[in-house]
């Protein structure tokens, strides 16, 4: 299948992990042997306003055209004036600047059909899209896409997407309830043909042998006596981070050989600068994608402390590797364990609770191992994006088999519009 990806960020040369999820999908659908571009519509601040925040400023630095990996990424710039307007730029606004050179592809390499990560933006863009092409629309609900206020412009946004995407996927269970009532309907009542739950998942890890663990930890002076907790993510508080230094402090009093990383640091875009001033934590700045594994085979243990996720990708990828974690016991954690003894749990908000399931991980290594082992098996029983993205693809196959009866009644609209 040719398939057109409509995300709201990808990494660029200046933010190589902004939207790395994104781009693992794509790849791991190009390696299933689909042909895969990427329109990734990015907000133009007029220059003025854009100086009251580097965030803004920076969105100037990403390329319109480039090719990574062998995946042409397009990136047609939209006005946004910021904290006005709501959902109006990244979908009305970004469809408008797009659609023009989506066509003219389509026209001389027609998409088969068209897969959003995300519905704010990317999923009011692909329904769009679809119709104008005449070709099906999916897409997937990542988080917080969809745990916003009903009456919002971007609830309304997302509830449009619901209505008009014809399938769409959910990273968890949680996310289909919140899907559910956007939509004022129990989940029971929704169509199973349109609304599946299916997390993206996460790549096979590479190997990591004891070797270069013991190579990393030198190279930093660390011993092997010393316990290594490992934090990845983006450092904002929603994700439970200063918590998580909080439970540090406590639990180093008991247990001294405790260290903590937090790697994702980007100052200037997240909550770095306060949480520098704890000591209990060492702040890495964020990394590429395939520096993440030296971190994995370095590390100890996995913290997670988030409040809220669509599906963790990053504690799967920890446990793909074996590294034992210990999470927030929030809906999606639940739906990961399923009772099969993959991570360890604590209640939500329990910086007590944090600390001593820290502590007793740190002093007992054997059950850090048998954790491990049972994360690991989880993962590659049911989150791995190959498997994932080759069962997306199974359904988005059977929508295009149906098109002829489904989309008869934008054919000859879209056909007209695909001819200006």
């Amino acid at each position: 299948m040719k398939l057109l990806l409509v995300v709201s960020n990808y990494p660029y040369e200046g933010h190589p992990y902004s939207g790395a999820f994104n781009e693992r999908s794509a790849l791991a659908l190009r390696r299933l042997g689909h042909e895969v571009e990427v329109l990734a519509p990015r907000p133009y601040v007029p220059r003025g306003l854009s100086r009251l925040a580097s965030r803004w400023s920076s969105y100037a630095s990403i390329p319109e055209h480039e090719t990574r990996a062998e995946i042409a990424v397009y990136r047609p710039a939209y006005a946004q004036l910021p904290l006005l307007g709501g959902a109006l730029w990244s979908e009305s606004c970004a469809y408008a600047v797009s659609a023009g050179e989506i066509a003219r592809r389509h026209r001389r390499a027609p998409y088969d059909a068209i897969l959003s990560f995300g519905l704010i933006g990317a999923g009011g863009i692909g329904w769009r899209l679809g119709r104008r092409l005449a070709v099906p629309a999916a897409g997937w609900a990542t988080g917080n896409d969809v745990r916003v206020a009903p009456r919002s412009s971007f609830g309304k946004a997302v509830r449009r997407s619901l209505e008009k995407i014809d399938l769409v996927f959910y990273q968890s269970a949680e996310l289909r309830a919140c899907g559910a009532a956007l939509l004022n309907v129990a989940p029971d009542e929704m169509d199973a043909r349109r609304h599946a739950v299916l997390p993206r998942g996460v790549e096979e890890p590479p190997v990591l042998s004891s070797e270069r663990r013991h190579e990393l930890r030198r190279a930093v002076g660390l011993g092997e006596e010393q316990v290594v907790v490992l934090y990845l993510g983006r450092i904002a508080a929603p994700k439970g981070v200063f918590e998580l230094a909080q439970a540090m402090a406590r639990a180093r009093e008991r247990c001294p050989e405790l260290i903590c990383w937090m790697v994702g640091a980007k100052r200037g875009f997240d909550d770095s600068a306060k949480l520098a001033r704890c000591g209990s934590v060492r702040l890495i700045d964020a990394c590429a994608h395939e520096q993440i594994w030296d971190y994995f085979a370095a590390a100890d243990i996995f913290a997670f402390p988030s409040h809220g996720e669509g599906m963790p990708n990053s504690l799967l990828e920890a446990m793909s590797t074996g590294l034992p974690a210990v999470a927030y016991a929030i809906p999606p954690i639940e739906e990961i364990d399923q009772g099969s003894g993959a991570l360890l749990r604590v209640a939500p908000g329990d910086v007590h609770g944090l600390a001593d399931a820290l502590v007793s991980l740190a002093r007992t290594p054997e059950r850090r191992a048998a954790l491990g082992r049972n994360g690991r098996a989880r993962v590659y029983a049911a989150f791995l994006s190959a498997d994932r993205m080759a069962s997306a693809a199974r359904r988005v196959a059977q929508l295009i088999e149906t098109r002829g009866v489904s989309f008869s009644q934008f054919a000859d609209r879209s056909a007209a519009a695909v001819r200006r």
